[in-house]
């Protein structure tokens, strides 16, 4: 009898075996500070918890989504919260995020993230 994984374990599963380093998560959230969700419209913000930019898998973890730069979206946590698991969405904004991730530079001689180009919409 195989036992079925569970959602915690997928997930953890899914970023072991993601091509995207540890560090995306917290880079891709930061560079969307100011930027729109484009589900409710809000400006997502580091001000308001509600708001705050989150990583959206557009095919979800839990129905064999991957943690791959093509199924990620990023809306606030609000949307976030009401879509859960329970449903696969459009790509939303997953061009800007690919076009944000690589143009985002870790400069590792002094520490710091570097942009290219300013993305705000």
């Amino acid at each position: 009898m195989i036992k079925e994984l569970t959602a915690v374990e997928k997930r953890k599963l899914a970023y072991k075996n993601s091509s995207l380093p540890y560090c995306f998560e917290y880079k891709i959230r930061n560079a969307f500070f100011g930027k729109y969700c484009p589900i409710c419209g809000c400006q997502m913000t580091h001000n308001n918890n509600l708001v705050k930019p989150t990583i959206q898998h557009n095919v979800p973890i839990s129905l064999g989504g991957k943690h791959e730069i093509d199924n990620i979206s990023v809306i606030c946590k609000s949307c976030n919260a009401s879509i859960r698991n329970s449903a696969i969405t459009e790509k939303l904004n997953n061009d800007l995020v690919k076009e944000i991730w690589n143009n985002l530079r870790y400069d590792e001689r002094n520490g710091k993230l570097l942009e290219k180009k300013n993305h705000n919409l």
